[in-house]
């Protein structure tokens, strides 16, 4: 094309007498901005057909803030000279303006002067540049961008742009389905093509479109989740939309973009999340629902009794050849689940939305101990107490969180961790729910999500299966490199060893998680006065206690504490033979959380009273509480029990040993004994928290072997 209009003879006059008068308007355009749009005006008239002169009134309209001008000139260009190279640049550069969200003066000038281009011009740009643009990603971008902006087009163009976006998805070789173009998929184009009346789509290709759906937004909410804060290499995302893909409340557009598809194919399930939150505090209620569902599809199931415990193990409960019920029931409980596996991880997963949980500790699922212990009165025999123990595994367990937590992560993790266990069983209630969820779970790399491990062993522990959920433990422990990884499972480990009667094992297990424990921030850190007790309105439904204990110092430290008195009470109170060196250890252990241990110190003062004589060379070294050097201090009188105590150290002479205390005998024992009790009264203010610590690394042999 010529570039400036014309006939060829007329073409360097008429170029000239262009230029001339261009060049004129220009020359005026800073000082009289009148006179330049009277040249301007003059060339347009007398060269119509000369894109240049065209060009350099939109330019000037734009550079004088004219934006009529400026519009009707773009759309005279777009008519006349649809093939000129500047024109579409133009055009992109509006384009770009367009899709952002930037309120820079320049963009916000293009943005409003594509606005007073008639729609029709609008729309007929936007296809052009769109079919122009070579990039397949802009391409659909652009096409995104018409469809948004014509929402009366999205019948003609939206199945067609899906089908595009499938194709660069499907040789893009994306490692995981949190890449961008199916964030354009799901997030952006999904959405206009449910909510359009007009659109019909086929069954199986609104199937695609869910399982897409669910996947990337399974994907989305795990981004944040490898252990080490790396991106796993199998992982569940790509990392290739970083900053760009963050979407606020995902689990929103994803209940959203359910109901919207469920309704299209005509599905009752999907009603349910209709007005569904980001928490889940309302999962139990969305479980009664899809149960409600499921039994009223199969009669038989609606009259028979189902184990709370076991709710999800319905066998038959979803009929394999019914494609309606089959697809609905995997689709709503499957979104179900990945809501509470993700809002569960965000409890018990130290690097899980890192920022947004700031305060909040981490939680490790463990038996409780209240339960056992009174299941286990101290006069009771050790057989007809183990039995009853053994009954209340197979029971209902009540959860339970220890610290002072807020009402909302209660309900959060409790309801989370049930109902993610809830919807697991129904997933794998029948072929086809297996099939389907086992295809998911590879796209998201499911097995390597740590807190789906999590849910693994804590659901192992809540059904009972402890020697599972000891080999799954021993797994961990032997392939994390992660300190908080290997505390948890020792822990968990410890809890399980002990339900399993295998005390030894147990305080091994305890003894790591102290030698690790999370450095104090002062001097001490001060252990929760909260009694590890049931509640009186739990304590009623069931012999099974389990506890969330928050990943804390203080905390933790309290339960060892707990776990250790607990086992060498049923090792020893309720063994026939007495063990001085056992009583001895329940001594020190009872201090760290004085006055509730006060009723078990009394009572082995009892068995000691009985005795007549108590051996523990390990006495003051570490046994500093005012209370019990008083006790121990009255037990050596007539009417404390006259009793024979060889408390000093085993490295002490021997003849100091025969001065310990002879029953009032050796009136210079007993001063002995007497001063060796003042100056031990002197280290009341030692650090109590530090001189357990100390107690469980230096006597942790000693320890282990009276469990044995």
């Amino acid at each position: 094309m010529l570039p400036c209009g014309g006939s060829r003879i007329q073409v360097n006059e008429d170029c000239s007498d262009a230029s001339y008068m261009i060049k004129k308007a220009k020359s005026y355009q800073s000082s009289d901005s009148y006179t330049a749009q009277a040249w301007m005006l003059t060339a347009k008239t007398l060269f119509p057909n000369n894109f240049s002169v065209q060009y350099e009134a939109y330019v000037m309209a734009k550079d004088l803030g004219s934006i009529k001008e400026a519009a009707f000139n773009l759309e005279e260009m777009f008519k006349l000279f649809p093939n000129e190279n500047q024109l579409w640049t133009e055009i992109q550069k509006i384009a770009i303006a367009l899709r952002k969200d930037s309120m820079e003066k320049d963009v916000i000038f293009l943005r409003n002067l594509f606005g007073l281009v008639p729609h029709n011009v609008q729309h007929q740009m936007l296809l052009s540049v769109a079919e122009q643009s070579e990039d397949t990603m802009e391409h659909c971008q652009l096409m995104l961008l018409l469809i948004k902006k014509f929402p009366e087009k999205v019948s003609e163009h939206g199945v067609k742009l899906l089908e595009t976006l499938f194709a660069a998805e499907k040789y893009g070789n994306f490692q995981s389905p949190f890449n961008p173009v199916r964030k354009l998929v799901v997030y952006d184009v999904i959405p206009l093509i449910l909510h359009n009346k007009d659109i019909q789509i086929p069954t199986k290709q609104m199937y695609r479109l869910l399982q897409k759906s669910v996947e990337f937004y399974g994907c989305y909410s795990s981004q944040e989740q490898d252990i080490d804060g790396k991106t796993a290499k199998s992982g569940s995302r790509s990392g290739d939309l970083g900053k760009e893909g963050s979407i606020e409340q995902p689990w929103t557009h994803l209940f959203s973009l359910l109901h919207a598809a469920g309704r299209k194919l005509g599905w009752e399930l999907v009603e349910m999340f209709a007005e569904c939150s980001e928490t889940p505090h309302n999962s139990d209620s969305l479980w009664q629902q899809i149960m409600s569902f499921v039994h009223r599809r199969n009669p038989v199931l609606a009259s028979s009794e189902i184990c709370e415990a076991t709710a999800g193990r319905i066998g038959h409960s979803v009929d394999d050849t019914n494609s309606l019920n089959s697809k609905q029931v995997f689709f709503c409980t499957v979104v179900l689940f990945l809501h509470c596996l993700c809002h569960f991880g965000t409890h018990v997963n130290p690097t899980r939305n890192q920022g947004s949980n700031q305060g909040e500790p981490h939680y490790v699922l463990v038996e409780g101990l209240e339960q056992h212990r009174k299941s286990q009165d101290i006069e009771s025999t050790t057989s007809s107490k183990r039995r009853k123990l053994g009954n209340e595994i197979t029971k209902i367990p009540v959860i339970t969180l220890r610290r002072k937590a807020s009402a909302d992560t209660k309900i959060a993790l409790t309801q989370s961790f049930v109902t993610s266990l809830k919807c697991w069983e129904l997933l794998h209630s029948n072929n086809y729910l297996e099939k389907e969820l086992g295809r998911l779970s590879n796209h998201l790399c499911l097995d390597t999500w740590p807190w789906f491990q999590a849910l693994n062993i804590d659901s192992l522990i809540y059904q009972g299966m402890h020697q599972d959920a000891i080999s799954q433990l021993l797994r961990i422990q032997r392939t994390s490199d992660h300190d908080f990884q290997k505390g948890k499972a020792n822990l968990q480990l410890a809890s399980c060893y002990y339900i399993l009667g295998k005390f030894s094992m147990a305080c091994e297990r305890l003894l790591d998680v102290v030698s690790s424990l999370p450095i104090a921030s002062g001097h001490s850190v001060a252990h929760t006065t909260e009694s590890f007790s049931l509640s009186k309105h739990q304590s009623g439904k069931s012999g099974r206690h389990l506890s969330y204990l928050s990943f804390e110092r203080g905390e933790l430290l309290q339960y060892c504490v707990k776990l250790l008195i607990t086992c060498f009470r049923e090792k020893t109170i309720l063994s026939p033979a007495q063990n001085d060196m056992a009583l001895g250890h329940m001594i020190v252990l009872s201090q760290f959380d004085w006055p509730q241990e006060e009723k078990l110190f009394l009572h082995i003062v009892n068995i000691i009273r009985k005795q007549g004589s108590f051996c523990y060379s390990l006495f003051f070294n570490y046994v500093i509480n005012a209370d019990i050097l008083e006790e121990f201090l009255h037990l050596t009188t007539p009417e404390g029990g006259d009793v024979t105590l060889d408390l000093l150290p085993s490295s002490t002479t021997q003849v100091g040993k025969q001065r310990a205390v002879t029953r009032g005998v050796n009136k210079g024992a007993m001063e002995d004994l007497k001063l060796a009790m003042e100056k031990q009264m002197s280290r009341a203010d030692v650090n109590l928290e530090q001189n357990l610590v100390n107690y469980f690394k230096q006597e942790r042999e000693q320890l282990r072997k009276n469990l044995l």
